[in-house]
C-alpha cells in the first residue's frame, strides 16, 4: 500500500515515506509523471478499468524532502457523492511545472470532467461546472468537424447532455512540453486537443477540435466493397459506433447508421449478382422491452438510414449470443445467419422469421457463393461445410489440414467464380496457421506454401490484362509480417506496407475495391479504417510475339507461326496458349500447349473449302492470372487448278567438256498458285518424255 521511489536510475529502490503517500487498501495507481521541479503525481481509482471505477484520489511526492500530500480535485474523504469516478488521466507542463491536470477515468454522465491546477494542486479549476441544474457552464468550445460522427447523430441534444460531448475514459492526457497552449487527450471514440489551453487560466473559453486526423478510434469488425451498381464504394460494421455508408473516401462520415439500432454491428454482406440488396447484424437487444432486434436489410444500396429496415424477430434461441456473421445469397433471394455460439439460421422472408439449418455444430462463419445463390459455406469446430439448398442443410467435406476448434479464421468465396473458396488462419499454438485455396466447393483445399501465417483475406479488382481479382491479406511471407497483394492468385506477393506504416491490431477484415484496381480497406481495432491506393505489381509479366506476324495459307496448304513465350519477373507459372477468332475452315495446334519459357510452333491448316481472304488470328496466352495476346495477320488464297506455261528463253552455255549453265526466264504463276521449283530433264534425242529416269535435277 506504499510507492517504490527510485533516485538512482532504477539501479535500487526503496520505500516512500510521509503521511497521505497512498490513499488506502483497494486503490490503483494509474499514471504517475515527475514535474522538472521534483515534485511526482500520481493518480489512483478503486478500479483497474476500463468501465469501472467509482472513487480515486491524486498524490504529490516532493522527492526532495519525502513527503507525500494529496492533491485530489475532489478528496476522496470527502461526501460520497460528490466523487463517483477514479482519477486517471495526468499531464504536467513542463514550461510552467506548478501546472497540472488530471481527467475523470469513468465519469459517463453527463460528461466525462478534467481539472486543472496552476498551483501543484492546492486549488483546481473544473473544465465544467453546474449552474442551475439541468443547466451547465464551460471553459471550452468543441469543433467536430474533422469527424462530425462523434456527435453521434444528436442535433438537439437535451441538457445536461452535450453534443458532441468531451468523451470517456480519458487516459491518455498531455501537454506538450515545448507549448503550454498545446494540449492532446484521447477517449473512447475520438483525440481532442487545443492550441490555446492558457485561455482557461485567464477564465476565458479554450477551443477544444478533433485531433486524430485520419484515426478513427474505432474497432472495425466487417467490410463490404460492392461492384458497379451496388451503391457506396465502402460500408463498415463497427463495434459500439455501429457502422458507416461510407459515401466519400476522402472525408469523415457524419453519423453512423441508426438502423436497427445504435450499437455493435458485426457482420455486412451483399447480393453479388444483385449488390444494391444488402443485409447485416449486430449485437441488438432481443430481451428488452420493446425488443430490439439484430438485424437489417435494404433493397436499394443502402446509402441513407432510412433506406434499411430491421429484421422484425431474430432467430429462435438467439438472446445476447452475439451478431456473428450473416451471408446473402448471391441473387438477394435468402440470407443465412451464424450468431455467435449458434448454429445457423436461414430466412427467405428478410428477417421476418427464421429458420434453424441442420447438420452444422454451433460456433461457426458463414459465407455465400458468389455466383451459385443456393450455395452457403460454414467454417464451425475445425471442419469446411457446404450446404447446396440455400442453407436448409450443411454437409461436411472431405477437406482437412485446416485450421482447428477455436482458431481464427477469415473466409470468402471469389466473385465469379462458383466454388471458389479462400481460407485465412489458424494459430502458432495449434501449429496450422496459413492461407488455403479450395477451387472445388470446399471439398479439398491447397495450402499456399509461400505464405507462412495469414490472418484475413479479400479480393479486388483484377489487374489490367488479368482476370483473375487481386488477393489481399495480413500475413507472413518470406520471414516478413505485412501487408501483401498478389495479382497472380497467390504466386507471387508483393507487401505494400512499411516498417513506418503498421497498424497494431489489423487482423479482423481487409477488402479490396471490386471498382478500382489497386485500392485496399483494412479493418483495425483502434485505428479505423486505413485505406491503400496504388498500382501494385505482383503479376510476372511476360510478353506473347508472334514471328512471323503474317502469313499467307491456301485452300488445302499449310503454314507455321511460332509463338515464343518469354516470362520476365520471377515467372512462377506455365502459359497455356489458345488460338481464336479463326476463319471458317482454319485449324490451329500448338506443340506444346502449355510452356514456361522458350517457345512453342502454332500450326494453321486451311482446309480444301475454308474461306478465302484476309482476317487476324488471336493466340492468347493464360499463367499466374495475367493474360496476354498477340496477333497474327492470315490471308487464305484459294485452291491452284491451272497448269503454269514453261519457262521462256531457255539458253545453254558451255562451261567445259562436261559441263553447261542453263538460264531461263520464269513466268507468272496463276491464280491462287506459287511456283516452287523447275526440274531439268536431259536427253541425247529431241522429242523425248521427261521421266524421273531422265531428270538430271531440280
Amino acid at each position: 500500500t506504499s510507492g517504490s521511489v527510485s533516485c538512482t536510475d532504477g539501479a535500487s529502490w526503496t520505500i516512500g515515506t510521509g503521511t497521505g503517500q497512498h490513499p488506502g487498501p483497494g486503490f490503483f495507481p494509474d499514471r504517475a509523471v515527475l514535474a522538472p521541479n521534483g515534485m511526482l503525481y500520481v493518480t489512483y481509482s478503486d478500479g483497474a478499468g476500463p468501465y469501472d471505477g467509482t472513487i480515486g484520489d491524486v498524490q504529490q511526492y516532493n522527492t526532495a524532502t519525502g513527503a507525500w500530500t494529496d492533491v485530489a480535485p475532489v478528496l476522496p474523504t470527502a461526501a460520497s457523492n460528490a466523487d463517483y469516478f477514479g482519477y486517471c488521466g495526468l499531464a504536467v507542463d513542463k514550461q510552467v511545472p506548478t501546472t497540472i491536470m488530471v481527467s475523470a477515468f469513468n465519469s459517463w454522465w453527463p460528461d466525462t470532467i478534467l481539472w486543472r491546477s496552476t498551483n501543484s494542486g492546492a486549488t483546481w479549476s473544473q473544465i465544467w461546472n453546474w449552474t442551475s441544474y439541468p443547466s451547465r457552464s464551460f471553459s471550452y468550445t468543441l469543433n467536430d468537424s474533422a469527424a462530425p460522427w462523434v456527435n453521434e447523430g444528436d442535433t438537439n441534444p437535451v441538457p445536461p447532455i452535450e453534443a458532441p460531448e468531451l468523451g470517456w475514459m480519458v487516459s491518455g492526457l498531455a501537454i506538450d512540453p515545448f507549448n503550454s497552449n498545446h494540449m492532446l487527450y484521447g477517449t473512447g471514440m475520438t483525440m481532442w486537443g487545443t492550441e490555446n489551453l492558457t485561455e482557461w487560466d485567464s477564465g476565458n473559453q479554450f477551443a477544444l477540435s478533433v485531433q486524430a486526423m485520419g484515426i478513427e478510434e474505432t474497432s472495425v469488425l466487417g467490410l463490404v466493397s460492392p461492384p458497379a451498381g451496388g451503391g457506396a464504394h465502402l460500408y463498415s460494421a463497427l463495434g459500439d459506433i455501429g457502422g458507416f455508408i461510407h459515401t466519400s473516401l476522402t472525408t469523415a462520415p457524419t453519423f453512423p447508421w441508426s438502423i436497427p439500432f445504435f450499437g455493435t454491428r458485426t457482420s455486412i454482406d451483399y447480393a453479388e449478382l444483385s449488390p444494391s440488396f444488402m443485409a447485416m447484424v449486430g449485437d441488438g437487444s432481443p430481451t428488452a422491452n420493446p425488443p430490439v432486434t439484430s438485424s437489417a436489410f435494404t433493397f436499394s444500396s443502402g446509402t441513407s438510414a432510412s433506406a434499411w429496415f430491421a429484421g422484425s424477430v431474430d432467430p429462435p434461441g438467439y438472446s445476447t449470443n452475439g451478431g456473428g456473421t450473416i451471408a446473402a445469397a448471391a441473387d438477394a433471394s435468402r440470407v443465412v445467419w451464424n450468431p455467435t455460439g449458434m448454429g445457423a439460421f436461414y430466412s427467405t422472408t428478410t428477417g421476418s422469421s427464421w429458420t434453424a439449418s441442420t447438420g452444422l455444430p454451433a460456433g461457426g462463419k458463414i459465407i455465400s457463393d458468389r455466383v451459385n445463390p443456393m450455395q452457403f459455406y460454414d467454417y464451425a469446430a475445425g471442419q469446411f461445410y457446404v450446404s447446396t439448398n440455400g442453407g436448409v442443410s450443411f454437409t461436411a467435406t472431405a477437406a482437412t489440414g485446416l485450421p482447428v476448434s477455436g482458431d481464427p479464421i477469415s473466409m470468402h468465396a471469389v466473385p465469379g467464380i462458383a466454388g471458389d473458396v479462400w481460407l485465412a488462419g489458424g494459430s502458432t499454438a495449434n501449429n496450422v496457421y496459413g492461407l488455403w485455396h479450395s477451387t472445388n466447393a470446399g471439398a479439398s483445399f491447397t495450402k499456399l506454401a509461400n505464405v507462412t501465417q495469414a490472418d484475413v483475406i479479400g479480393f479486388g479488382k483484377a489487374a489490367p490484362g488479368a482476370t483473375y481479382p487481386t488477393l489481399f491479406t495480413n500475413a507472413q511471407i518470406g520471414g516478413v509480417r505485412g501487408i501483401f497483394v498478389s495479382t497472380n492468385e497467390g504466386a507471387t506477393w508483393t507487401q505494400i506496407n512499411d516498417s513506418q506504416h503498421e497498424y497494431a491490431m489489423a487482423a479482423s477484415v481487409i477488402t479490396g475495391d471490386p471498382q478500382v484496381f489497386g485500392t485496399v480497406y483494412l479493418g483495425t481495432n483502434g485505428r479505423g479504417i486505413i485505406m491503400g491506393t496504388g498500382t501494385p505489381t505482383t503479376s510476372p509479366s511476360f510478353t506473347l510475339s508472334a514471328s512471323p506476324a503474317s502469313l499467307t495459307i491456301a485452300q488445302g496448304g499449310n503454314g507455321t507461326s511460332s509463338v515464343t513465350v518469354t516470362p520476365t519477373g520471377g515467372f512462377s507459372s506455365s502459359v497455356t496458349l489458345t488460338a481464336s477468332s479463326l476463319p471458317s475452315g482454319i485449324t490451329a495446334t500448338f506443340n506444346p500447349t502449355s510452356i514456361s519459357s522458350g517457345s512453342s510452333t502454332l500450326t494453321l491448316s486451311a482446309s480444301s473449302t475454308a474461306a478465302t481472304g484476309t482476317s487476324n488470328v488471336t493466340v492468347t496466352g493464360t499463367g499466374g492470372g495475367v493474360t496476354q495476346t498477340a496477333t497474327i495477320g492470315l490471308t487464305v488464297a484459294g485452291s491452284c487448278t491451272a497448269v503454269p506455261t514453261a519457262p521462256a528463253g531457255l539458253t545453254a552455255t558451255a562451261v567445259s567438256s562436261s559441263g553447261i549453265n542453263l538460264s531461263w526466264t520464269a513466268v507468272t504463276p496463276p491464280t491462287n498458285c506459287t511456283i516452287s521449283s523447275y526440274s531439268v530433264f536431259r536427253s541425247t534425242t529431241s522429242g523425248f518424255t521427261p521421266s524421273s529416269s531422265n531428270q538430271v535435277g531440280t
